[in-house]
């Protein structure tokens, strides 16, 4: 209520000097924007909410908060005024998007007696009774805060560092048992260490919450999953033939190019082979950075061929779903084609 009351005088309501047309020009720009970026981040990260629901779902709500952070300061700097109102307005609509799409993926979690329908109803309640608590809270403090921008800014800090907290701890608690790359990688990289599959409990605690595209920038990426045949052109001409020699029999080419493995996945993988391959390729990249002898795809192809199964086991005695394997983010695959003698 805080953020709306500031864009509600950044129109210049109470002021005189607002026409009847402004404030219409302003919100038609601010839902255009609003519409354009949904639209946008859904094109650009659809295959990843599912994927990666609780970074996603943390995202939702640290976007809301920046987005009422935006309207609260439009008013204070009038020639930016609109630009401000379509960047809060944008992170709202990547709030809407990701909010969305990781409540039914998260749904999906809690629904342990296939009673999705029963789940989604009492969330949205309680998400209802929870708005109107805050809707009478927030007409309390914007009464008290009104004229009074220090402490508004102040009461919004706290609100927001707590609210952010509290997210936080909401998302560690989720302890997700469908394998995702995050936690995957997690698993493969202890399993390797320690000789042991931590329980998805455990897991949660250490599972990183930053959103891939975010990760990638500040971490880099070990692993290529599901990648096009161009990403191969750091291989060398012979191993490339061999490795197109062997993906004839096999479900998943893996490779190193440019210090990082390289996953490619055929059109009719399923579920199972790209566990398989994720595997492979992590397995890939650890020997290729522990040993010098130049033979880690003999020893990561040795690794799957004696621990591969015994890892699986160990995934369905911890409490792994291996049956919910969602690590596919691209739409890349590749087929192999016969070519008929003449």
């Amino acid at each position: 209520m805080m953020s709306t009351e500031a864009v509600l005088k950044g129109l210049g309501l109470g002021q005189n000097v607002a026409t009847n047309l402004s404030p219409l020009v302003v919100f038609c720009i601010r839902d255009l924007t609003s519409m354009a970026a949904g639209v946008a981040f859904a094109a650009y990260e659809g295959r990843s909410l599912d994927v990666h629901a609780k970074q996603f779902r943390l995202l939702a709500d640290i976007a809301n908060n920046i987005g009422y952070a935006l309207e609260l300061a439009a008013p204070a700097w009038p020639n930016a005024f609109l630009t401000l109102v379509c960047l809060a307005s944008l992170s709202r609509a990547i709030t809407g998007v990701a909010g969305g799409a990781t409540r039914a993926a998260l749904t999906q979690h809690f629904a342990r007696q296939g009673n999705a329908a029963d789940v989604a109803a009492k969330e949205g309640s309680q998400e209802t009774a929870t708005t109107i608590v805050g809707m009478l809270l927030g007409l309390v403090l914007t009464t008290a805060t009104s004229g009074r921008p220090l402490f508004t800014w102040l009461l919004f800090a706290v609100l927001t560092l707590l609210h952010v907290f509290a997210n936080v701890k909401a998302v560690r608690a989720l302890h997700l048992t469908s394998l995702n790359p995050t936690r995957t990688e997690l698993l493969v990289e202890e399993f390797l260490r320690q000789g042991q599959v931590l329980r998805p409990e455990d897991l949660a605690a250490t599972e990183t919450l930053l959103v891939p595209p975010l990760r990638s920038l500040l971490l880099g990426d070990k692993l290529r999953f599901g990648a096009r045949l161009h990403d191969m052109v750091a291989v060398t001409p012979g191993g490339r033939q061999t490795l197109l020699t062997r993906a004839k029999d096999m479900k998943y080419i893996v490779c190193l190019a440019d210090g990082r493995a390289v996953v490619l996945l055929r059109v009719d993988a399923d579920p199972a082979d790209h566990l398989r391959a994720f595997v492979h390729g992590l397995v890939l990249r650890h020997y290729a950075t522990c040993t010098r002898d130049c033979q880690e795809a003999l020893d990561a192809h040795n690794w799957m061929h004696v621990q591969f199964q015994q890892f699986l086991q160990g995934l369905v005695d911890a409490g792994w779903d291996v049956k919910r394997v969602m690590l596919v983010t691209s739409p890349y695959t590749y087929q192999v084609v016969s070519r008929k003698e003449d």
